[in-house]
């Protein structure tokens, strides 16, 4: 007697993940692929927020440069993070047959 396999995986247990395609990475959703977030200092102003000489305008933020972004903190600037679905390895489980063998 022959051995009915999964026809989602074909017995595998594991199949692409979905959300990333395989490849285990996708844009990074804090910075939106940017590599940047607005500096926490001076919320992406780029103005010292503790700095106003006389009603003058304020120094550059010191956190920043004046710039108003920082690296991302998240994917330091990558752009990319690892799929949260397949937690970076591109595959998950078979939803069919969900093998226990496999972790995921």
């Amino acid at each position: 007697m022959t051995e009915k396999k999964c026809s989602c995986c074909d017995g595998v247990g594991i199949i692409v993940c979905p959300k990333c395609g395989g490849s285990g990475k996708e844009e990074c959703i804090d910075c939106n692929g940017t590599g940047l977030t607005d500096c926490i200092i001076c919320k992406g102003t780029g103005e010292d927020p503790y700095d106003n000489p006389n009603g003058g305008r304020p120094k550059d933020c010191s956190a920043c440069g004046g710039g108003g972004k920082r690296k991302c903190p998240i994917c330091n600037g990558t752009r990319i993070e690892d799929c949260p679905e397949c937690d970076g390895t591109g595959n998950v489980n078979c939803p069919e047959c969900n093998d226990p063998r496999i972790r995921k």
